[in-house]
């Protein structure tokens, strides 16, 4: 029956996997193997630092792991926003640190988008870190776009990125952070992307103008 459910098992999506593992013993088992959690896709939900250091267990097989239009928890009623604002900042990236661990170099594909707040331009640096085989990395947020010592960690840990898609989304909190710097960072670093997406105020023709000829089959954006 195990040997059944494996082979369902591994088209369910993130979301289906949780409620699976509640059905039986059988099910939870074959729902909580690594085998079946290659890919990971968590998206317009509320979650925590520690749920994500619980699904770090399950994700030792993972090779794309997609983080997408978090929220964070509900203001409390008494909560002033600058405290809220504060309290939420970073706050899931305790549990993605053990999540990017568990994954290691088997991870390829990283996506982080739209998740303000929750997670910083950190979580790239995480990724410098621990996944080293990464070939595809999105990272786009309004509140905390990338910034050149960032990009240069992730260039230095991982070496093998053909795809970058870093474009602060708009309106950017702090449009001048993805600067000039940032563009020829990227071009020092990456000698064979085939796609790259940037952009906002803080890039000018200086900073395009280092990319230009840099890579022949390279589609930017």
């Amino acid at each position: 029956m195990r040997a059944a459910l494996f082979c369902i098992f591994t088209y369910l999506d993130t979301k289906t996997l949780l409620r699976a593992a509640e059905v039986c013993r059988d099910w939870r088992f074959v729902a909580r193997h690594p085998a079946v959690w290659t890919r990971v896709l968590l998206e317009n939900a509320r979650i925590s630092s520690k749920f994500l250091s619980t699904l770090s267990q399950w994700c030792t097989q993972t090779h794309s792991l997609i983080l997408q239009n978090l929220k964070p928890r509900q203001r409390g009623k008494k909560e002033i926003k600058e405290e809220y604002i504060k309290s939420t900042r970073g706050c899931l990236e305790e549990g993605l640190e053990s999540l990017l661990k568990a994954t290691g170099g088997n991870l390829l594909i990283l996506k982080v988008s739209h998740c303000p707040n929750l997670l910083t331009d950190r979580s790239l640096w995480l990724a410098s870190c621990y996944c080293r085989a990464l070939q595809a990395v999105t990272y786009r947020s309004a509140t905390d776009p990338v910034g050149q010592e960032v990009i240069w960690a992730l260039g230095a840990g991982c070496r093998d990125i053909i795809s970058l898609q870093v474009a602060p989304l708009h309106p950017c909190q702090q449009p001048a952070r993805f600067s000039n710097r940032c563009l020829q960072t990227i071009g020092r670093c990456w000698p064979h992307l085939r796609a790259l997406g940037v952009g906002g105020a803080g890039c000018g023709v200086q900073g395009l103008a280092s990319l230009d000829g840099k890579w022949d089959a390279c589609d930017c954006k």
